[in-house]
């Protein structure tokens, strides 16, 4: 029985196959292979930090905008 050895996404995203990207780039790589594997862990860290994935506390909202019948309008320019 062999042991398979699974990277983690340290050894893995840090390899020298991603020296040609810039350290913002790598960073975001990083950030976004890390959100994928461990997403509750992802999510829990911004909640222990009182902000949002996005940059916003949690009591800040962003602008809504609504668009009222957009999606009826549309199917009947299909139908017709």
């Amino acid at each position: 029985m062999s042991i398979v050895s699974i990277p983690t996404t340290e050894t893995s995203v840090t390899s020298s196959n991603l020296a040609h990207l810039s350290q913002e780039e790598q960073d975001a790589l990083k950030a976004a292979v890390f959100q994928r594997l461990h997403p509750r862990v992802y999510l829990e860290r911004y909640i222990a930090e009182d902000i949002r994935p996005d940059g916003r506390a949690f009591w800040e909202f962003r602008d809504v905008d609504v668009n009222v019948g957009g999606l009826s309008g549309q199917s009947r320019a299909y139908n017709s």
